[in-house]
């Protein structure tokens, strides 16, 4: 409740004081929290900074509802214009996405155990940014925090929801979703707000959807919202606007960076197209001077946690191959590998809609969707106000040339950032893919919903806005029942019971800095990030959870290594999945009568240089 009013108070001053459209203070909200937090969390105040911003949450409600009270004739509703009554309607999607998620609410995906997940609850376990010791591999340590402190801010005053970690995610989400559309309608309209309920289902068609807290669409939204703010600043409150989100951008993803410079390009090109009675020279000094704020913010931001990163040890070294062994097997190998799998990738029709009532499969393959969305920008370029024409060629022209340039640097993250296994099989591939295409998307949907808003030919515009009002058409019916897990969502939800009753028997034995070893063999380790996940804050090992010889000749991840020296530092030992291999090789570690068993808890202890491994109930 505290976090809603202190929300109210930023939302009220913002769009009544400050005169902001609601659409793009509801982002401004989240975005000035995220970066407020991470300001905070670099000086070890985390917790702190976020009861000060609760605390000026509210004491901009009880401002504002006095500076309103004192001006009530002008803020009556009855003289509200129809364009503002319907920005409240902005409200109705946050309500209904966040009321249907349930109380008992469990995570489900593999990366949200691995990282997205386990970030957040590290977070909001310690009241800290990942430090040192914090039961996060290193590589993961080094992902930047955005997401998940807007989860802490949602979640700080009570206990872990993972129901309450999503509803933050939805919401995130909806704020950026919002300013992605908003942005390009300079008032307020109906047609804005019927255009962000469309746009709701826009996600699904790139594979996403409420229901998980993958960073991949968030950074899509923040991305479409980025472009929206750029391509439509004007003055300086444009902006600034602009850098808030630049910020934010870089916070979200490694990726945000690249992003981020795309953005600036569309900000500068837009403001030195823009119709004015001047020079060029003094257009360029005017689009110079509007990115500043845009380019410290993203300077600042990236910078501040690289050092952040690097004082905790985070971080991922990648050594560049020699040229020579680009035509040398293996790496020429794992080159011609995944280029044939990017090639067929490509080309697969793996994006599809399923429109809720009308029961049509619409697929299409990640160049079909690049040439649709070139064309679709070109008609957003034909009907736009004549002055808005040039500004839009730019910003249209930059996203296509970057969709390009994107796609490249996926290409070459697989051979270079990527392990083998992963690279030459192009994991994620689509997630990846799709989360550009997602934003470039809105922003499509934005400017073509603004453009017929101001269309000149007033007859016309309801019969431009069709395609639009059948957006709305798409929304999966499934969202309006109640959640029906599918087959596989149960058999997850039943390892999560499975593996939450290992978590709490070790919980109830640990103590604080205390390591487990989890034993899941022949397995992709799924069910071990799941543990990891659900033992949080106590730590884990990163590999190995399979032992002894592999299991075939894809096997990566088992371990030929002796379980004694494996074991070394570790307080506890479960076994998930212990299997006859296992126990041919360990079963002398292990008193007589836990011998053969498939799951258990032991605690590791040493007697005279001796392994000893106890059963705990």
């Amino acid at each position: 409740m505290l976090i809603l009013l202190s929300s109210l108070g930023f939302l009220t001053f913002f769009a009544g004081r400050l005169r902001i459209k609601l659409s793009i203070a509801m982002y401004l909200h989240v975005a000035l929290t995220v970066l407020w937090l991470y300001a905070a969390g670099l000086a070890g105040l985390l917790r702190p900074g976020a009861i000060i911003s609760v605390l000026a949450g509210m004491g901009l409600l009880a401002y504002t509802l006095i500076w309103l009270f004192r001006r009530r004739a002008e803020f009556l509703p009855l003289k509200w214009s129809a364009g503002k009554l319907s920005q409240l309607l902005y409200l109705v999607p946050f309500v209904f996405f966040v009321s249907l998620v349930p109380f008992d609410f469990k995570l489900t995906g593999w990366d949200e155990f691995s990282f997205w997940g386990l970030g957040a609850k590290v977070i909001h376990a310690t009241h800290s940014l990942y430090l040192k010791d914090s039961p996060i591999v290193d590589i993961f340590k080094a992902y930047p925090p955005a997401q998940q402190l807007f989860q802490y801010y949602f979640l700080f005053l009570g206990p872990w929801s993972e129901s309450g970690l999503l509803s933050a995610q939805i919401i995130f989400m909806l704020a950026a979703l919002a300013c992605a559309i908003g942005a390009f309608h300079a008032r307020a309209s109906v047609l804005e707000v019927l255009t962000f309920f469309s746009a709701c289902a826009i996600p699904y068609f790139f594979g996403f959807d409420y229901k998980h807290i993958f960073v991949d669409p968030l950074l899509a939204l923040v991305f479409a919202a980025s472009v929206a703010l750029a391509a439509t600043a004007k003055g300086l409150r444009g902006s600034l606007l602009v850098a808030v989100s630049l910020a934010v951008l870089v916070l979200m993803k490694q990726i945000g960076l690249i992003l981020a410079m795309l953005v600036i390009a569309i900000h500068f090109f837009s403001s030195v197209l823009q119709t004015a009675d001047i020079g060029v020279a003094a257009r360029f000094k005017r689009a110079i001077a509007q990115v500043i704020p845009g380019c410290l913010a993203t300077l600042l931001t990236f910078a501040s946690w690289q050092w952040y990163s690097k004082s905790i040890g985070a971080g991922l070294t990648v050594s560049m191959p020699k040229l020579s062994s680009l035509f040398q097997d293996p790496l020429l190998g794992r080159i011609g590998k995944t280029g044939l799998e990017f090639i067929q990738r490509f080309q697969a029709e793996n994006f599809g809609l399923y429109p809720g009532g009308w029961k049509i499969v619409l697929l299409m393959s990640p160049l079909s969707v690049m040439l649709w969305l070139m064309a679709l920008s070109a008609i957003c370029i034909l009907i736009s106000r004549r002055y808005e024409i040039l500004p839009r060629i730019a910003a249209f022209s930059l996203l296509s040339a970057g969709a390009i340039a994107y796609l490249l640097f996926l290409l070459l993250s697989y051979l270079l950032f990527f392990s083998e296994y992963e690279g030459i099989r192009l994991a994620s591939f689509e997630r990846y893919a799709g989360t550009y295409f997602l934003a470039w998307a809105l922003v499509v949907f934005g400017a073509y919903s603004g453009a017929v808003d101001t269309f000149k030919i007033k007859w016309l515009r309801p019969v431009l806005a069709i395609p639009i009002l059948a957006g709305l058409l798409c929304l999966p019916l499934g969202l309006f029942a109640p959640p029906v897990a599918s087959p596989q969502i149960e058999k997850v939800l039943e390892q999560r019971e499975r593996i939450d009753a290992l978590a709490e028997l070790v919980k109830k034995h640990a103590a604080k800095g205390d390591k487990v070893y989890f034993i899941d063999q022949n397995s992709t380790g799924f069910e071990k990030f799941m543990f990891s996940y659900s033992v949080s804050p106590l730590e884990t090992q990163w590999w190995c959870w399979s032992v002894g010889e592999k299991y075939n000749k894809d096997d990566v991840w088992t371990c030929k290594e002796d379980l004694r020296k494996l074991l070394d530092g570790y307080s506890f030992v479960v076994l998930y999945n212990a299997d006859e291999q296992f126990w041919g090789s360990n079963s002398d570690l292990f008193v007589p009568d836990a011998r053969g068993r498939t799951t258990g808890v032991f605690s590791v202890a040493r007697k005279d240089g001796q392994l000893v491994l106890t059963q705990v109930q």
